[in-house]
């Protein structure tokens, strides 16, 4: 078995007829094959929930300073929407 081929296994995928339209309509307009596009779909999906998980880890670090935050109730006079007294 060359290198090349340990790197490069087979696996049977089995898609929706729908999905699997989608997925080679989208690869040809990128000018990539469909097995590079499903590569390159399980990569980003990959590198999306790391960084979801990095995204939790932080917040959860960060959880006990947030806990010493008041929330401040909003004042009257300054909403986005404008000041009803501006006689408008």
């Amino acid at each position: 078995m060359t290198t090349d081929d340990a790197r490069h296994k087979s696996f049977p995928l089995r898609l929706p007829p729908s999905l699997r339209r989608q997925s080679t309509d989208l690869a040809r307009q990128e000018g990539i094959s469909l097995n590079h596009f499903i590569g390159l779909a399980i990569a980003e999906k990959i590198s999306r929930m790391h960084t979801n998980d990095e995204t939790l880890r932080m917040g959860e670090r960060n959880r006990p300073a947030l806990a010493l935050v008041t929330p401040r109730k909003p004042t009257g006079g300054s909403s986005a929407g404008g000041n009803s007294a501006s006689g408008s």
